[in-house]
């Protein structure tokens, strides 16, 4: 399945996991007004999509599974959004950084 078939396939539905089965991006050096990409690592399968649209901060191990580098930053927050929306077994989730008051 390439990329573009995946998006149209993945529509809108994009449904958070739960917060107890996600982990955190690697990475501790999120910024302020930075978003953090999670990966439900129970509903992952290793399709490697993710990579794909969002090499800049995903690589995938040697099995497949996706490596999350850093935190997403404003030039490449439409491209997280995407592999998102993409994931086909919606294992990704984009965390908006806390607003400050």
């Amino acid at each position: 399945m390439s990329i573009h078939e995946a998006l149209r396939k993945s529509g809108d539905q994009v449904s958070p996991a739960r917060d107890d089965r996600v982990s955190p991006a690697r990475d501790d050096s999120v910024r302020k007004g930075e978003h953090t990409l999670r990966v439900d690592w129970p509903a992952c399968k290793a399709h490697g999509v993710c990579a794909e649209i969002l090499p800049e901060v995903v690589s995938l191990d040697q099995w497949g599974f996706p490596i999350v580098s850093g935190a997403v930053t404003d030039d490449v927050l439409e491209m997280a959004r995407a592999a998102v929306k993409a994931c086909p077994t919606l294992a990704l989730r984009l965390i908006q950084p806390p607003r400050r008051p």
